[in-house]
């Protein structure tokens, strides 16, 4: 569908359907935007779906132990609430939060105002029972975070699960550090024209930040909560093709999607980023086409497949159009593998079992559609295998 069909069809929608503004994130591999005990009705993962209602912008974010799913477990971020803990905070601002591998416990980042939608303003860590969704504990923070869009780079844990992340702008830039075993905030860092938090896979006091210069800073933590970010080399094209923060960790890389059709991996691991790969996926493919939507790319880890909604006829601007197709690209081997029609997805994820599958989100009917993927060495022919509703406005996917 070109633009100007999928434009027609969102007629008294496109506000709601691509305008929104929420702000939660997802982390590392599987993890969840918002959880809520127990299946829904219609379940696209064969009765382990969970359905998330847009309530008032409060989004918890899960790095809950990796497992196998169970056939794919689709969670959603869309402004989400559960009952028991919106009792608890009937106003607030919009948030992010992680469940850091390992964790059973909740983090959300959060802000409230005094007067609902004025006075004072405070900011906390909230910390909820993974099991139950019960409110534990809150830890001040400054009042600086992002209050922007869903994306997982806003939010995020360190290896180890030794500090929490989070994304400022007032609109300067800065990281506020949260050390967990001491449940307290140690020091916010500048991160000046850089934005996004991509952690280290192996070092805890470790995470890099995109730059709107083409490179990509790194910034080690010190114990007093400081740090001096250290730039890499130029690795990408601001003004000719710039990055998505929506970015998917593979392995000990990140991976991102750029706005031209090519495909970055990075690696964080050392001093500073390094380019490993850059794949122009989209080279020399007729009809210019780009990436799109809020959450355009994941990876399966193990055969190392990205998969990466795209639409035709992209311009400057057209990086949240939904998608077109779904293609899979061979990171290894460095190509595009398979193309596939798509629903207007805005949002892509897949789960890691020997089966994957495939969760889109459906931006024109906010649903939540599920694709099984064909065994190697079939066509890539995606048909959907089942639908469920996403509540109101879904922008993000996770499955576990």
């Amino acid at each position: 569908m070109d633009g100007p069909a999928w434009k027609e069809r969102a007629k008294g929608r496109t506000t709601n359907a691509f305008g929104s503004v929420r702000s939660g994130l997802a982390g590392r591999y599987g993890d969840l935007a918002c959880l809520r005990p127990g299946g829904g009705q219609g379940n696209p993962a064969g009765g382990d779906y969970q359905r998330q209602d847009s309530g008032r912008n409060r989004n918890a974010l899960f790095h809950g132990p990796r497992a196998e799913p169970r056939g794919g477990r689709a969670d959603l971020c869309n402004g989400c609430q559960d009952a028991e803990a919106d009792r608890h905070h009937r106003h607030r601002q919009p948030r992010h939060g992680p469940v850091p591998a390992g964790s059973k416990d909740i983090y959300v980042a959060t802000t409230h105002l005094s007067r609902t939608t004025r006075g004072e303003r405070s900011d906390f860590v909230e910390v909820y029972s993974g099991e139950d969704l019960t409110f534990k504990e809150e830890i001040p923070i400054s009042k600086n975070r992002a209050q922007a869009l869903n994306y997982r780079s806003l939010f995020q844990p360190s290896a180890e699960i030794k500090y929490l992340f989070v994304q400022n702008a007032t609109p300067a830039t800065s990281v506020t550090v949260v050390d967990l075993a001491a449940k307290k905030q140690i020091g916010d860092i500048p991160n000046p024209g850089c934005y996004g938090i991509f952690p280290a896979a192996k070092t805890a006091t470790r995470f890099a930040t995109l730059c709107g210069d083409g490179t990509v800073g790194t910034i080690d933590v010190k114990p007093d909560g400081t740090g001096e970010m250290k730039p890499s080399e130029t690795i990408f094209d601001p003004d000719k093709d710039a990055i998505f923060t929506s970015a998917y960790r593979w392995g000990d890389y990140w991976v991102f999607p750029s706005y031209g059709g090519n495909i970055y991996v990075i690696d964080v691991e050392g001093d500073t980023a390094k380019l490993v790969d850059k794949i122009e996926a989209a080279k020399g493919v007729e009809g210019n086409w780009r990436p799109g939507g809020y959450q355009p790319l994941t990876v399966h880890d193990k055969n190392g497949i990205a998969y990466m909604l795209m639409h035709s006829n992209g311009t400057e601007g057209s990086h949240k159009n939904p998608a077109e197709e779904i293609w899979a690209i061979d990171l290894k081997a460095k190509k595009v593998i398979g193309r596939s029609k798509s629903v207007p997805a805005i949002g892509l994820t897949v789960n890691q079992g020997d089966k994957p599958a495939l969760f889109a989100i459906d931006g024109l009917k906010a649903e939540i559609v599920r694709y099984d993927l064909p065994e190697a060495g079939k066509d890539f022919a995606l048909t959907p295998s089942a639908t469920a509703s996403g509540g109101d406005l879904p922008d993000q996917v996770e499955v576990r």
